[in-house]
């Protein structure tokens, strides 16, 4: 039957979760469009699903509200950096050295 949200997905398996990419869930603290705890079990259910595929989903809570980073420019620029950080990572495992 069809599943109505990524979650529900994950939890049925199959091919929704064999080509799951790397993920990077990012939440805000006091976000009161879609509620932190949502991204903590999508997190689990990844890792439970799929224990063998270390480092392949992080959990980042940091300050804010709604989907907009909280706390000014410093705040931004540690947002960005780990997301360059976790996209270089997992690139770097598919390239090949020349």
């Amino acid at each position: 039957g069809a599943t109505t949200s990524p979650y529900q997905s994950l939890l049925v398996g199959g091919r929704a979760l064999a080509e799951h990419p790397p993920a990077l869930l990012i939440t805000r603290d006091n976000d009161e469009i879609v509620a932190p705890a949502h991204s903590f079990k999508y997190l689990q259910a990844l890792q439970v699903k799929s224990p063998d595929v270390h480092g392949a989903a992080l959990l980042a809570v940091s300050p804010g509200q709604e989907h907009q980073p909280g706390g000014g420019i410093d705040q931004l620029i540690d947002d960005y950096a780990l997301r360059w950080t976790f996209l270089d990572r997992h690139l770097a495992a598919d390239r090949v050295p020349r």
